[in-house]
């Protein structure tokens, strides 16, 4: 049985007699980039501010003045709203500096434009974030096997440390670590 990682679902995968349970890789892919955005979550909290305040009606008069695009807005339960809200805020940044001091001033967005180290961190976080928007596309593939999800989160994990907690072929969420490594063998 395959299906989300939460915990009624490991359970009666821990049952005795049960069917063998695997926790979807996707859930698991998904819960790792979560944890991986909370280190960034100050930087993102100030580009949500500025995309906010581009979407009030202002904001948005002023933003057609230099562009047909809409700001994003970051959804919690879906980690690739963040990756689009950041992408469509790098897209709009120098479009929106090109309005001026002093009409960023009156519209009172120039307090929530980032500074040019933050802008550069949200260009490194843009890059990351493609590289996992490209996995989760794998991982959506009909014919994706278990040894090429493993294959996958053994690459994310060389590039990223910080998300073998989650990725592990022996992770805490990995309902029966055995299993998982018996069937990526076969």
């Amino acid at each position: 049985m395959v299906g989300d990682n939460c915990s009624v679902n490991q359970y009666i995968g821990r049952k005795e007699g049960a069917i063998p349970f695997i926790g979807c890789a996707s859930h698991r892919f998904n819960l790792a980039v979560k944890d991986f955005l909370k280190t960034e979550d100050e930087l993102i909290t100030k580009v949500q501010a500025l995309m906010a305040k581009l979407r009030t009606i202002k904001g948005r008069a002023l933003l057609r003045r230099v562009s047909h695009l809409s700001p994003l807005m970051r959804n919690d339960t879906r980690w690739s709203s963040t990756y689009e809200m950041v992408e469509r805020y790098l897209k709009l940044q120098p479009l929106i500096v090109q309005l001026g001091h002093n009409l960023l001033v009156e519209y009172e967005i120039q307090p929530l434009l980032l500074r040019r180290a933050e802008h550069e961190r949200v260009k490194s976080l843009a890059r990351d974030l493609e590289k996992f928007e490209g996995v989760t596309k794998e991982l959506q593939k009909a014919t994706l096997t278990l040894s090429a999800v493993r294959r996958l989160f053994d690459q994310v994990v060389k590039e990223f440390p910080a998300l073998e907690t989650r990725l592990a072929a022996t992770a805490p969420i990995v309902s029966n670590p055995n299993l998982e490594q018996g069937l990526v063998k076969i």
